[in-house]
Parts: structure tokens; sequence; C-alpha cells
């Protein structure tokens, strides 16, 4: 739907928009203005999100909606239009109380069951979720509900460097962290493509002090980068001969040749792979030809000093690299930077578009995480000739209008239509292929075509074929 038809017809652009749930189930409220078109806007409104609907005054600024998935109510009062299911109580759908404050300069909260995040969506696409922006702000925000949350990697300081991995060439993936990483490895949290063994981890960590900065990198040939920075228990780098001997006694189980100096190359579940010391890190990648340059510190990858001060927010950040691929359809998007920590029952994301042109980067990262989430398959429709679903839904609304000023809904019997026909229909509309029989909502509306073919259009649910 068009923003500014909305606004020509009386919908305040200041004020709140709030809509829920899908076919039967869809709510609406946004705010008005004095001047109004009441008409106009509800028909507006129904032919952009209920196509097949009809809509009939119930007077006092009221109107009943039929359409093929269900029924609703329209009412209008001095500052709101809200269209709900015939069926809802008057409580408008509530964001969660674990939403992030609205922003001062105005935006939008959208309340999700799940929300699919590159990389990441394996671990959130269950949670509860709020995504957020404001109008104003150059990024988006998501909060979700987590009150299992027991890592507390993510309850640490943010990553103090954000240059990670000195990279030459561009990744997939390039995940950056703050201080004692290693839970995340327990927790099977990050993206890596390799297996790691639990005991060991264990003596890593009982015996090593990891500080911020260590780095991972994944690429679309299946190979990977690491960079882990060591420290001793004073907190400077640990000496290289120190570390290596460590690591040495560590791979006493794994085959492998030596390459050079305290540089090794052996077997992992994604082929060759190079490991090498050097004081205060360890380097892994992998295939061997990819860890030079990280040894000689070559980089060719643009760095951005902005993402150096957002990642100083963050104990966990990810930049996700948009294949070009995709840019045909979503724009010049080019990286998205997302940042990562939690609180006792809350996870906080912030993501961050980087793009080239003038087109907004916030509208291409929404209009991207559209593409990516878990299609929510509509429910299906049946096919119904549309003479007779456009019958169907006038007289349903009719029989509520009826309802509205008399207090009692008609019936009558197949080929036994009302004399003066009903509604704008007549006797020359084929009235006696349609007929109304009580029902435990009301009424159920049922019609024919040529063929014999007969559905039905029960109050507050969708069409169906009568058997």
């Amino acid at each position: 739907m068009s923003s500014e038809r909305l606004v020509e017809a009386g919908v305040d652009p200041n004020g709140d928009f709030i809509i829920s749930g899908e076919q039967q189930n869809l709510y609406l409220q946004l705010s008005t203005t004095p001047q109004v078109t009441q008409q106009e806007l509800l028909s507006y409104i129904v032919e952009g999100l209920l196509p097949d609907a009809t809509t009939t005054s119930l007077g006092n600024n009221t109107f009943a909606v039929e359409g093929q998935h269900g029924s609703w109510v329209a009412q209008f009062d001095a500052e709101n239009l809200v269209l709900k299911p015939w069926k809802m109580n008057n409580e408008s759908p509530k964001i969660p109380d674990f939403a992030l404050p609205m922003p001062n300069g105005g935006g939008c909260q959208i309340a999700l069951d799940g929300v699919n995040i590159p990389y990441l969506g394996s671990y959130f696409s269950g949670l509860p979720a709020v995504l957020q922006y404001g109008f104003e702000d150059k990024s988006i925000h998501f909060t979700f509900s987590n009150l299992d949350n027991k890592i507390d990697f993510f309850q640490t300081d943010g990553v103090v460097s954000g240059s990670g991995i000195p990279l030459t060439e561009t990744p997939m993936i390039h995940v950056m962290l703050g201080e004692k990483p290693i839970s995340l490895l327990k927790d099977k949290f990050l993206p890596i493509p390799f297996e790691v063994d639990s005991q060991q981890l264990k003596k890593v960590e009982s015996k090593l002090r990891i500080p911020t900065g260590t780095s991972i990198a994944l690429f679309q040939d299946g190979g990977f980068s690491v960079h882990l920075p060591v420290n001793n228990r004073c907190g400077k780098k640990m000496a290289g001969w120190k570390l290596w001997w460590g690591t040495k006694r560590s791979l006493k189980n794994i085959s492998y040749d030596k390459v050079g100096k305290r540089h090794i190359r052996f077997q992992s579940s994604v082929g060759p792979t190079d490991l090498a010391i050097r004081k205060g890190k360890v380097i892994v990648a992998s295939p061997p030809a990819r860890i030079q340059p990280l040894l000689e510190k070559q980089t060719s990858v643009e760095e951005n000093s902005s993402f150096v001060t957002f990642a100083q927010n963050w104990p966990f950040v990810l930049q996700f690299y948009v294949p070009k691929e995709l840019m045909m359809f979503i724009g010049p998007l080019q990286r998205i930077d997302i940042g990562l920590r939690s609180t006792s029952s809350t996870w906080l994301m912030e993501m961050v578009p980087i793009a080239k042109g003038k087109t907004n980067p916030v509208k291409m990262l929404l209009f991207f995480l559209s593409t990516i989430q878990p299609s929510a398959l509509p429910k299906k429709s049946v096919s119904i000739d549309k003479e007779v679903l456009s019958n169907l839904l006038a007289i349903g609304a009719h029989q509520r209008y009826l309802f509205s000023t008399s207090g009692k809904y008609m019936f009558w019997q197949q080929n036994s239509p009302p004399a003066d026909g009903i509604g704008h229909l007549s006797e020359a509309d084929l009235l006696d292929k349609y007929w109304v029989e009580k029902d435990a909502s009301g009424f159920v509306v049922y019609g024919q075509n040529e063929a014999g073919e007969v559905w039905g259009k029960r109050l507050g649910e969708p069409v169906y074929p009568k058997e």
C-alpha cells in the first residue's frame, strides 16, 4: 500500500500504526486525522490486505468486512481506525515487555515468533523476538527473550580491538570475540566448520589467558582462518616457545608435518590445514596457502574505522558479507555488521548495514532479512468461482447489517430466496442458487455454481466446499 495514498485518505503519518496476524487473524490499528474519509480509507486498506473482501456500513462509524478467509469489524473513532477479527475482544495486540523503548524520533517495532539471523539462525529461530528501528537510525535492533541463557561470555565487555584477522580476500563471515571465548566453543555457538574436542577445550580454558581479539573467518571455498591471541598469567603476550610447547602436547594424538619454525600442517575435517605459532598468538588456516598472508600481516580488504568503534560495544561481533549474486535483488548492500550481548533474560543485537550508493541501507537490510526468513505459507484458498465468492461475501455482509439494525438474521431455503432480494442482489443475480441456514456462529451462507458445486461461508470462518 502507498503511504502517500494512506495520508491522502486521512492517516496521520505521525501517529501509531499496528498490524498483527494474517488472514482470518489479521488486526490493524492506525491513527487518523479529522479530515479522514472513512469509506475511501477502509476501501483502500481492504483492497491491499483483503483483496476479495466486501464491506458494508453498519452505522455508528462501524463497518462489516467479509472476506474469503474470515470476518472482520472496522471501527472508526475520533483518532483511530481499528480493523479486527469478528470474534476478537477489544484488547489490541501488545509488544512484549522485553522490547527496547521506542526511539524519541519515532520508529517501528515488530514482534516475531522467531527470526533467522545470518549464520546464527539455528540459535535464535525459536526465540520470541522484537525487531525495532528508529526512523532516523542507521541500524536496526533485535531483542530476544531468553530466560535460559547460561553463556556468561555474552555479558562481558566489548571487543577492544575491532581489526580482527588481516584479510587479503573477502570472507563470507568474519567473527570477532571479546575475552574468554572458549565457552562459545563448548556450547557450539560459533559457526565453525571443524570439530573441537571438549576435553582439550577444558585444558585450554584452565591453562591459557585468552584476551579480546579472537577472530574467525569463513570463506566460500569451505576454508577458514582463525586468529587466537594468548596471554600469560601476567596479562602479557605469551612467549612463542612456551605456546609452541603447549600446542605440541595437545596435538600428540594428531599426525602432522613440519612446515617451518613453529609451523605445522595436518589433516582437519575440512582438508589440509596449517597451524603456526607466533608470540602471543595461534593462527590456523585452511587451505594452507591462506596462512602466509596472516603471518606477514598482509591485508587488502578495506577496514572501516566506524566498525572499530562499533565493535567496542559488543563482546561478539559478526561481519556478514552479502554474496554478490544477491545484490541483483536487494541492491548494493555489501556487508552487515552484527553485535550481540545478553542480560540475565534477554539477548540484545544490533545490525549495521554497509552499502554503496544513495539507497537507504536500512531498507535494503530489512528487505534482505525478509528474503532469508522461513516462508510462512498462507493457508490454501479453496478454488471457487469468482461470482459465487462475491455473492457469498455480499450476502454475509448484509446479514451482519440486518443483525445490527434489527437484531435478527434472515434465513431461507434453496430456490426460495426473498422476493425483494437481499442487499444489492436480486432475483436476476441467481439468488435461487444461494440460501442461508442457522448455525452456532449465527448463520452460514451457501452458494452453488452452474456445475452444481456448493460452497459455504460461516460467520468468522473461511469459505469452504460443501461435501
